[in-house]
């Protein structure tokens, strides 16, 4: 292995450890900033930021920052469907009861 190879992997290593300090850091945040809050703006809070987060993890970890920008096109799509798919059968799967719905407890 070259010299060059090993410098250029060790150099890439530390911008790793850098995104996986920031992504601590916004963990620890968002358990600090929902403990000072209420219930409600703490889980909004909260959810903004894993949302950036999950960017960052696609963005760096799965070397999506180098890709294509179909690639992202892509990936949006996706979770649009899952959104769309979730608010339609949200209000049905949601309710405790309902016309024909009957909650049977597991035993």
């Amino acid at each position: 292995m070259s010299a060059h190879s090993e410098h250029s992997g060790h150099h890439g290593n530390s911008r790793y450890v850098i995104i996986w300090a920031l992504l601590v850091v916004l963990f620890v945040a968002s358990l600090g900033f929902a403990a000072v809050t209420s219930f409600i703006v703490g889980v909004v809070f909260a959810f903004f930021i894993a949302i950036i987060k999950a960017l960052m993890v696609a963005a760096w970890f799965m070397h999506l920052n180098i890709e294509e920008r179909w690639i992202w096109v892509i990936l949006l799509v996706g979770l649009l469907i899952v959104l769309i798919m979730w608010m339609g059968v949200a209000p049905d799967v949601m309710e405790p009861s309902g016309t024909n719905w009957q909650k049977i407890p597991l035993q």
